[in-house]
Protein backbone atom coordinates (compact mmCIF):
# COMPACT_ATOMS: atom_id res chain seq x y z
CA UNK A 1 0.00 0.00 0.00
CA UNK A 2 3.09 2.49 0.94
CA UNK A 3 4.27 2.15 -3.05
CA UNK A 4 0.57 3.33 -4.50
CA UNK A 5 0.87 6.06 -1.73
CA UNK A 6 4.33 7.27 -3.15
CA UNK A 7 2.43 6.86 -6.55
CA UNK A 8 -0.19 9.47 -5.31
CA UNK A 9 1.94 11.87 -4.26
CA UNK A 10 4.08 11.61 -8.11
CA UNK A 11 0.73 11.74 -9.36
CA UNK A 12 -0.79 15.07 -7.19
CA UNK A 13 2.60 16.83 -7.24
CA UNK A 14 2.13 16.45 -11.75
CA UNK A 15 -1.21 18.13 -11.29
CA UNK A 16 0.37 20.74 -9.42
CA UNK A 17 3.07 21.64 -11.72
CA UNK A 18 0.78 21.18 -14.56
CA UNK A 19 -1.92 23.33 -14.30
CA UNK A 20 -3.93 20.22 -12.79
CA UNK A 21 -3.84 18.05 -15.07
CA UNK A 22 -3.69 14.14 -14.27
CA UNK A 23 -0.63 12.86 -15.90
CA UNK A 24 -1.40 11.43 -19.34
CA UNK A 25 -1.68 7.61 -19.86
CA UNK A 26 0.79 8.08 -22.43
CA UNK A 27 2.84 11.87 -23.40
CA UNK A 28 2.08 10.84 -27.31
CA UNK A 29 -0.61 12.26 -29.22
CA UNK A 30 -2.21 8.47 -29.50
CA UNK A 31 -1.59 5.35 -31.27
CA UNK A 32 0.71 6.26 -33.91
CA UNK A 33 2.44 8.69 -31.70
CA UNK A 34 2.95 7.00 -28.43
CA UNK A 35 5.50 8.73 -26.40
CA UNK A 36 6.47 8.13 -22.63
CA UNK A 37 3.89 6.05 -20.51
CA UNK A 38 2.86 7.53 -16.91
CA UNK A 39 5.14 5.11 -15.34
CA UNK A 40 7.98 6.37 -16.58
CA UNK A 41 6.56 10.48 -16.72
CA UNK A 42 6.02 10.16 -12.70
CA UNK A 43 9.84 8.99 -11.96
CA UNK A 44 11.22 12.95 -11.94
CA UNK A 45 8.44 13.16 -8.83
CA UNK A 46 10.12 10.32 -7.24
CA UNK A 47 13.85 10.61 -5.43
CA UNK A 48 16.77 8.27 -5.78
CA UNK A 49 14.51 7.37 -9.01
CA UNK A 50 16.88 6.10 -12.05
CA UNK A 51 15.35 7.13 -15.36
CA UNK A 52 16.09 3.90 -16.74
CA UNK A 53 13.40 2.77 -14.36
CA UNK A 54 9.54 1.97 -14.80
CA UNK A 55 7.03 2.28 -11.76
CA UNK A 56 5.51 -0.92 -11.15
CA UNK A 57 7.89 -2.54 -13.20
CA UNK A 58 11.36 -2.21 -11.76
CA UNK A 59 10.50 0.39 -9.56
CA UNK A 60 8.07 0.92 -6.91
CA UNK A 61 6.56 -2.78 -7.59
CA UNK A 62 4.00 -4.70 -5.63
CA UNK A 63 6.02 -7.29 -3.85
CA UNK A 64 3.83 -9.98 -4.74
CA UNK A 65 4.68 -8.89 -8.30
CA UNK A 66 7.19 -11.03 -10.60
CA UNK A 67 7.38 -10.33 -14.55
CA UNK A 68 6.47 -13.16 -16.67
CA UNK A 69 3.82 -14.36 -13.72
CA UNK A 70 0.95 -16.41 -14.81
CA UNK A 71 -2.13 -14.52 -13.79
CA UNK A 72 -5.44 -15.91 -15.13
CA UNK A 73 -4.08 -17.62 -18.19
CA UNK A 74 -1.93 -14.56 -18.88
CA UNK A 75 1.02 -12.78 -17.67
CA UNK A 76 1.84 -10.04 -15.83
CA UNK A 77 3.77 -7.38 -17.13
CA UNK A 78 3.39 -4.62 -14.75
CA UNK A 79 2.30 -4.49 -10.81
CA UNK A 80 0.23 -1.32 -11.36
CA UNK A 81 -2.46 0.13 -13.87
CA UNK A 82 -4.00 3.03 -14.36
CA UNK A 83 -7.82 3.58 -14.57
CA UNK A 84 -7.58 4.22 -18.55
CA UNK A 85 -11.61 3.98 -19.15
CA UNK A 86 -11.52 5.08 -22.70
CA UNK A 87 -9.45 8.15 -22.31
CA UNK A 88 -11.99 9.84 -20.22
CA UNK A 89 -9.51 8.99 -17.10
CA UNK A 90 -6.06 8.57 -17.68
CA UNK A 91 -5.35 9.68 -21.88
CA UNK A 92 -3.18 10.55 -24.20
CA UNK A 93 -1.58 14.12 -24.29
CA UNK A 94 -4.60 15.77 -26.12
CA UNK A 95 -6.91 14.32 -24.06
CA UNK A 96 -5.44 14.89 -20.34
CA UNK A 97 -8.13 15.50 -17.44
CA UNK A 98 -7.82 18.09 -15.13
CA UNK A 99 -7.76 16.34 -11.60
CA UNK A 100 -10.40 18.28 -9.59
CA UNK A 101 -12.77 18.11 -12.47
CA UNK A 102 -12.62 13.60 -12.04
CA UNK A 103 -15.48 12.31 -9.60
CA UNK A 104 -14.45 12.35 -5.88
CA UNK A 105 -14.92 8.41 -5.61
CA UNK A 106 -12.55 7.72 -8.49
CA UNK A 107 -9.95 5.11 -8.47
CA UNK A 108 -6.28 6.24 -9.83
CA UNK A 109 -3.96 3.57 -9.60
CA UNK A 110 -4.60 -0.13 -8.80
CA UNK A 111 -3.04 -3.87 -8.68
CA UNK A 112 -3.05 -4.96 -12.46
CA UNK A 113 -1.08 -6.75 -14.91
CA UNK A 114 -0.30 -4.15 -16.86
CA UNK A 115 0.28 -0.77 -16.54
CA UNK A 116 -3.41 -0.17 -17.32
CA UNK A 117 -6.99 -1.29 -17.16
CA UNK A 118 -10.00 -1.40 -19.05
CA UNK A 119 -13.50 -0.49 -17.49
CA UNK A 120 -16.70 -2.53 -17.37
CA UNK A 121 -18.87 0.79 -18.38
CA UNK A 122 -16.82 0.46 -21.16
CA UNK A 123 -16.91 -3.10 -22.17
CA UNK A 124 -20.29 -4.16 -20.05
CA UNK A 125 -21.15 -7.63 -22.29
CA UNK A 126 -17.47 -8.72 -21.29
CA UNK A 127 -19.15 -8.97 -17.76
CA UNK A 128 -19.71 -12.68 -17.27
CA UNK A 129 -18.52 -14.77 -15.23
CA UNK A 130 -18.62 -15.18 -11.19
CA UNK A 131 -14.79 -15.44 -11.05
CA UNK A 132 -14.26 -15.69 -7.32
CA UNK A 133 -17.60 -18.29 -6.58
CA UNK A 134 -19.41 -15.60 -4.43
CA UNK A 135 -22.70 -15.26 -6.60
CA UNK A 136 -21.30 -11.25 -8.15
CA UNK A 137 -20.37 -11.60 -11.73
CA UNK A 138 -17.06 -9.94 -11.63
CA UNK A 139 -14.76 -10.89 -14.97
CA UNK A 140 -14.96 -11.70 -18.75
CA UNK A 141 -13.09 -14.32 -19.53
CA UNK A 142 -15.30 -15.51 -21.68
CA UNK A 143 -14.96 -12.65 -24.22
CA UNK A 144 -11.80 -11.53 -23.56
CA UNK A 145 -9.68 -14.08 -21.20
CA UNK A 146 -6.46 -12.66 -21.26
CA UNK A 147 -8.52 -10.03 -19.44
CA UNK A 148 -10.37 -11.55 -17.46
CA UNK A 149 -10.46 -8.92 -14.67
CA UNK A 150 -10.33 -6.39 -16.52
CA UNK A 151 -6.41 -6.16 -16.12
CA UNK A 152 -6.69 -5.67 -12.41
CA UNK A 153 -4.70 -8.59 -10.23
CA UNK A 154 -6.36 -9.71 -6.86
CA UNK A 155 -3.95 -10.95 -6.00
CA UNK A 156 -3.95 -10.41 -1.92
CA UNK A 157 -5.72 -13.08 -0.82
CA UNK A 158 -8.43 -12.26 -3.12
CA UNK A 159 -8.08 -8.39 -2.47
CA UNK A 160 -6.68 -5.92 -4.98
CA UNK A 161 -5.15 -2.65 -3.72
CA UNK A 162 -6.64 0.82 -4.93
CA UNK A 163 -5.23 4.42 -5.15
CA UNK A 164 -8.57 6.82 -5.51
CA UNK A 165 -8.31 10.19 -6.17
CA UNK A 166 -8.38 11.50 -2.42
CA UNK A 167 -4.82 10.01 -2.13
CA UNK A 168 -6.56 7.05 -0.39
CA UNK A 169 -5.24 3.43 -0.77
CA UNK A 170 -7.99 0.48 -0.14
CA UNK A 171 -7.67 -3.35 -0.30
CA UNK A 172 -11.42 -4.02 -2.53
CA UNK A 173 -12.65 -7.66 -3.37
CA UNK A 174 -13.61 -7.69 -6.97
CA UNK A 175 -17.06 -8.52 -5.62
CA UNK A 176 -16.90 -4.62 -4.68
CA UNK A 177 -14.95 -3.37 -7.30
CA UNK A 178 -17.48 -4.55 -10.39
CA UNK A 179 -20.81 -3.50 -8.50
CA UNK A 180 -19.42 -0.32 -7.67
CA UNK A 181 -19.63 1.19 -10.70
CA UNK A 182 -19.26 5.13 -8.71
CA UNK A 183 -15.22 4.19 -8.62
CA UNK A 184 -14.57 3.57 -12.04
Amino acid sequence: MGNLKQIGLAIFMYASDNNGYLVPFYSGTGMSDVGIPWSKILLTYMSNANPNNEIGVTFLKCPTYKYGKPYLGTIETASYGVNYYNNVRFGYCPYMKKIDRLPKTLWLVADAKANYTISPINYPSYMNTDLDGDGVIDSGSAFLPAWATMGLCFRHNGFANFLFIDGSVKPLKSSTVFTDMSIW
